[in-house]
Parts: structure tokens; sequence; C-alpha cells
């Protein structure tokens, strides 16, 4: 039980340290057009991870 719980912890950290392409388009993004509209951007990415969590968690 143990074991698997710090398996997937692990494994969890690993795959949430990843650069994707969302972190590669908020720098250009935040380069081209600045610190605002990225703010914009993340909120969206967030936002929508959220809702993605939420409705797995709930079996939608």
């Amino acid at each position: 039980m143990v074991y698997a719980l710090l398996y997937g912890l692990g494994i969890g950290v690993v795959l949430s340290s990843m650069l994707g392409t969302v972190f590669f388009f908020l720098v250009q993004n935040s380069i081209a057009n600045g610190f605002k509209s990225s703010v914009f951007i993340a909120t969206g990415v967030i936002t929508s991870d959220i809702l993605l969590i939420v409705l797995s968690y709930f079996n939608a």
C-alpha cells in the first residue's frame, strides 16, 4: 500500500515537472506581448485543468 502510494507520488512529480508546449507558448507570448497577456493564458490553462479534474472525479 505504501509502496504504491510512493510510486504514484514519484510518477506524479516527474510528470508534472516536464516542460510542455504550454510552457514554451507562455514564454514566447510573454516576450512578444507582455506579462499581462500571459497571465490570461495561464489562467485559462489552469481553469481547463481544474475542469478536467472535476469531471474526472465525478466520472462525467
